[in-house]
């Protein structure tokens, strides 16, 4: 269930985390963590090549963001932030329906004509 954070509880202290597009799990006993489509069942036991190592995980409960250190020296980073509702990170960039007949007449998104 998830927290004020975007954060969740998996089995086995698993932690996970829901990006825009993605649920991250972090397994911090074993120092491990694996990625996942957002809205896949994480109830399921993953076999353990799904997993990748990592060395530490920041939280910045301000912004959203977090970091995982794949390496001690800090030079192989991934970076991404919690999802919320409403997103200020996946809610700017959300893509429009557009019809094939306003494409055909040369119109833009926002009904302007681009021609």
């Amino acid at each position: 269930m998830p927290d004020s954070s975007g954060s969740r509880r998996a089995g086995n202290a698993v932690q996970a985390i829901e990006s825009c597009n993605s649920t991250w799990l972090f397994d911090a006993e074993r120092m491990r963590f694996r990625r996942v489509p957002k809205g896949t069942s994480i109830d399921v036991p993953a076999p353990p090549e799904e997993w990748e190592p990592y060395f530490s995980l920041d939280l910045a409960d301000d912004s959203g963001a977090f970091v995982v250190a794949l390496n001690q020296a800090g030079t192989r980073l991934l970076r991404s932030y919690r999802h919320g509702v409403p997103c200020p990170h996946c809610d700017a960039n959300a893509t429009s329906e557009l019809s094939l007949e306003a494409v055909k007449l040369g119109y833009d998104i926002d009904g302007t004509d681009d021609t």
